[in-house]
């Protein structure tokens, strides 16, 4: 006599399955959340200034490297970076939508701040070590009644522009500011 014995299915308990699954979504999810917050400085070309080289060469440094490079027509810089001009060499830079730079021979500029908001305001802080620059800032973007800022530092005064055509030089002895239109507003530094 063969006796037979019932097999019971042994029902499935998921619930291990599920919380692995589970666990391993929550925490990909907190690590982009993680590499979003800690990479959210990354640089991003959406407020950037485009450099031609009208004459001669240029170099660039990016950041906080110290290190300086060629610099070629259509590249674009952002935030901390620094173009300079050699001897018989000059530049333009195209910043935010049409305003425009002129550098000259043996110049170099900081490009402390670029930064354009989702509700339109931009601001552009700038940084002039030595040489001479000649600026067309648009007249709509940075008047009086805008929130958005134009600004250009040297050793011994901040120019606040509204709207502007003028030309900056720096030597390590003087600044000259020659206004062509519109209005600046300066800030001369005590020393």
């Amino acid at each position: 006599i063969k006796t037979f014995r019932t097999r019971r299915r042994r029902r499935r308990n998921f619930a291990p399955i599920l919380t692995i699954i589970l666990g391993v979504v929550l925490v990909g999810w907190l690590g982009v959340r993680f590499f979003r917050a800690v990479f959210s400085n990354v640089r991003s070309e959406t407020a950037s200034a485009t450099i031609q080289i009208l004459k001669g060469r240029a170099e660039f440094s990016l950041g906080k490297s110290g290190t300086w490079a060629r610099a070629y027509s259509d590249q674009k810089f952002l935030t901390g970076d620094t173009v300079r001009t050699a001897s018989n060499s000059h530049v333009s830079l195209e910043l935010l939508g049409g305003n425009m730079i002129f550098l000259n021979e043996n110049s170099e500029l900081k490009f402390t701040q670029l930064e354009q908001k989702s509700s339109g305001k931009k601001i552009i802080s700038l940084q002039l070590a030595r040489g001479q620059m000649w600026t067309r800032v648009s007249d709509d973007e940075f008047s009086e009644e805008t929130k958005s800022r134009f600004e250009v530092e040297t050793d011994r005064m901040l120019l606040s522009v509204r709207g502007t055509i003028f030309d900056l030089s720096t030597t390590s002895a003087q600044d000259v500011v020659r206004l062509i239109k519109g209005n600046i507003d300066v800030d001369i530094f005590e020393d």
